[in-house]
């Protein structure tokens, strides 16, 4: 295990920095991965609804994780406030404000209300019960919208870093 070294990264505002451009670098990859998935069929490359559902959730938690309640302390900030990083337009924003609110009402809480449950009737006359899962996929469009989004943040990101004197970072996996 490595010590970390005394540095730059030790200000909480850049660890937060730090930190939200590994999501968002993360939310863009799954976005491509989805644009990528919808150009091809089931038969080409045996994906499935599950391949989707994986690569959809990741996306939207990992885009949403820097803007949501995190543990703040003396090491890192808390929640990552998009004006202090970037200018987005009226489109732009709404795209971000549906992201976070998927992420809290149908993804990471899902929230009852957004699971509608109705029954349909079985031959037999008995009723199963139907659950509607309200994580509609999106379409190719919006996966790449999310994906350009999530890019222009970490520009925007690397370029607050640029300015405090952090010209380099390098992202591993632990």
């Amino acid at each position: 295990m490595t010590k970390p070294l005394p540095g730059p990264s030790d200000s909480p505002f850049i660890r937060r920095l730090l930190i939200s451009l590994w999501d968002l670098n993360s939310a863009a990859s799954f976005a491509s991965v989805l644009v990528h998935l919808g150009r091809r069929s089931l038969s080409e490359g045996q994906l499935t609804d599950l391949h989707r559902e994986t690569a959809l959730t990741a996306m939207i938690v990992t885009y949403a994780r820097p803007f949501s309640g995190n543990k703040s302390d003396r090491l890192c900030a808390g929640r990552l406030r998009l004006e202090s990083v970037v200018k987005l337009t009226p489109v732009q924003a709404a795209l971000h404000d549906r992201i976070i609110s998927l992420r809290n009402s149908a993804f990471a809480h899902g929230d009852p209300d957004q699971w509608v449950v109705t029954h349909r009737a079985q031959p037999d006359g008995s009723l199963l019960p139907v659950v509607k899962d309200p994580r509609v996929p999106m379409r190719r469009a919006e996966y790449a919208a999310i994906r350009d989004l999530a890019s222009l943040i970490c520009t925007g990101i690397s370029g607050h870093l640029g300015a405090l004197g952090i010209r380099g970072y390098a992202l591993e996996r632990a």
